[in-house]
């Protein structure tokens, strides 16, 4: 029996061959799927984590079509109106609320490149003056549409420094701005490309219509998480 197989092995060579590489090929394909898919995915949840950093979250219901087109609980869901953030904070047990504006961006490195680093996205977000979880590390606070704040990591990536000018791309629009501070949470943030801007300016880029995708709730001391959603 080996003897039969190996005489067609010989006289197939060739299509024993690249029978072969044809297997190994497609075996290294999948795994390179699924460690791409594992990366992206641990990339993506570090992202999310490390900016979820309210007590608890407001946000809208699950559309109705999504729901009945997969079968199963879906991540998109309706948007709120942002005002509602200033009626969250009188209620009892509430320390603060923020609208979460954010959206899309692309910012100007010093080598005139886009700044990114590996597959974490890059984004804007509305930053509020009372929000103490983000701190002015140096320089100041942005002010206006032709001020930008960067995260520290984002910073450092992009070759700027505080008071440089650069470029931004946003909603299909070129602006030159600059760097007016360098901004930080305290934790990192998986590679993410953050851009900081003035809670007006992100409204106009980001919620135009008033609508904005969660409402970060920040407890009073003393407050536990489970009473602050009750």
């Amino acid at each position: 029996m080996r003897r039969v197989a190996l005489r067609g092995i010989r006289a197939h060579l060739v299509r024993f061959i690249l029978s072969v590489l044809a297997v190994a090929l497609g075996v290294a394909f999948v795994a390179g799927t699924f460690s791409l898919r594992t990366m992206m995915s641990s990339t993506f949840s570090a992202i999310v984590d490390s900016t979820l950093l309210g007590d608890a979250y407001i946000r809208g219901a699950e559309p109705a079509l999504g729901r009945s087109m997969t079968g199963a609980i879906g991540e998109n869901r309706n948007t709120v109106p942002a005002a509602l953030a200033g009626r969250i904070a009188t209620v009892h047990g509430v320390d603060k609320a923020f609208a979460g504006i954010t959206g899309p961006i692309v910012v100007v490195g010093k080598d005139g490149t886009a700044v990114q680093s590996t597959q974490a996205p890059s984004f804007g977000v509305a930053l509020y003056p009372d929000d103490t979880t983000v701190t002015v590390a140096s320089g100041r606070a942005p002010n206006g549409p032709a001020e930008i704040g960067l995260e520290s990591a984002t910073l450092a990536s992009s070759g700027l420094s505080v008071g440089d000018q650069t470029k931004i791309v946003v909603a299909g629009e070129i602006r030159t701005v600059q760097v007016t501070g360098k901004m930080s949470t305290g934790i990192a943030m998986a590679g993410a490309t953050i851009v900081y801007l003035d809670v007006a300016t992100a409204t106009a880029v980001y919620a135009p219509d008033g609508m904005a995708s969660t409402i970060a709730v920040y407890a009073e001391p003393g407050v536990t998480e489970s009473n602050l959603v009750a």
